[in-house]
């Protein structure tokens, strides 16, 4: 549950969420409260169990010693025998309280997504296109010495499909970082729609630019609800429209209730999953489309599916693709190289023929 809140912060979905798991914030509190007292209850009750059985055992077998009926030796043997067997025992015990807090840790997890948002919408009104400017930004991470981007400069225009390649290190994903607000530029300027990024502040773009990586995330919900993300401004049509046209329409067909059906991430291939992931995005009113490595570790099939996928969308919004999948490229409009932190414009041919 933790690694789903920045994928609700990145969709501007956390305060659906947060009503939704609220309810149980203080069910989950009363129930820690009551589990921490029953475990100390129990912890106390099996201590003096093991301890008066201990020495009732003792006392037993020297009485029989002291009546001939078994040998010193005896006693020291069924004590040893005991202690060994009463240690095995209270060890399994002890796993049941500790199995239960385990449980009771998990639903707990919920009510962290009570916790308050401090992304700040600034402005929305202006981000109405789907142009993008990099102009001579730097970005130092950190406690780092060395300069993840020195000097980008770059134009990715309202509807145009980039494919930006490059080694690893290199700062592809820094660039997607600074283009979602989770950093900003120690010199330069990233505008949208010519709107500071830093204006516009990480929530505004968030309803804008849509973000899907290679390890997509699939919740234990409907297939609509996993589209949605339990927001309820977005209609049951727009989701089914945003599912069709990223090749979903076999996958409905084939669940018995449709976009009511529960999936699960073990329910999917890879191509379901990251199409699912892609039609989250088209569900919103974003303009831009920002995918990172969205092919990697996928079969054939499931990669043919994203690519026509890809296909479809095309000059729909803009589309900014990461990628080391050399495939790409064939749908890409322009062609970007990401080296050493600088960012150089090439051509299909020229990057094959490399």
């Amino acid at each position: 549950m933790i690694e789903m809140i920045p994928l609700f912060r990145l969709f501007s979905v956390m305060d659906h969420y947060r009503r939704y798991f609220s309810s149980n914030i203080d069910q989950n509190i009363n129930a820690n409260r009551a589990l921490n007292h029953s475990t100390i209850q129990f912890g106390s009750a099996i201590s003096t169990i093991s301890e008066m059985s201990r020495y009732t055992v003792l006392v037993a077998t020297i009485v029989l010693c002291a009546l001939k009926k078994i040998s010193l030796g005896d006693v020291v043997l069924y004590q040893s025998l005991f202690s060994f067997s009463l240690d095995g025992l209270g060890r399994i015990m002890n796993i049941l309280p500790n199995l239960e807090m385990g449980l009771e840790a998990m639903n707990s997890i919920y009510s962290v997504l009570g916790l308050e948002d401090t992304g700040e919408t600034k402005i929305t009104s202006h981000l109405t296109d789907g142009e993008l400017k990099f102009e001579g930004v730097h970005f130092t991470y950190p406690g780092s010495e060395s300069k993840a981007l020195s000097g980008v400069d770059c134009r990715i225009r309202s509807g145009e499909h980039v494919v930006i390649i490059g080694k690893n290190g290199s700062g592809k994903s820094t660039l997607a970082r600074l283009l979602l607000g989770f950093f900003a530029p120690d010199r330069g300027r990233i505008t949208i729609n010519g709107v500071l990024s830093t204006d516009a502040g990480s929530e505004a773009i968030a309803t804008k630019i849509a973000y899907v990586s290679q390890r997509s995330i699939i919740f234990r919900d409907s297939l609509l609800e996993n589209i949605r993300l339990r927001d309820e401004q977005i209609s049951r049509e727009q989701a089914l429209k945003a599912a069709e046209q990223c090749n979903l329409a076999r996958l409905i067909s084939r669940l018995s209730l449709g976009l009511d059906e529960p999936i699960s991430p073990l329910s999917l291939s890879g191509g379901e999953t990251q199409c699912v992931a892609i039609a989250r995005a088209l569900a919103r009113p974003l303009k831009t489309l920002l995918l990172d490595e969205i092919t990697s570790n996928l079969d054939l099939i499931s990669k043919k599916m994203v690519f026509n996928t890809l296909r479809n969308l095309h000059g729909s919004c803009t589309i900014v693709t990461i990628t080391h999948d050399m495939e790409l490229l064939t749908l890409a409009d322009r062609v970007l190289v990401m080296d050493e932190g600088k960012l150089h414009e090439s051509n299909l041919n020229s990057v094959v023929s490399g």
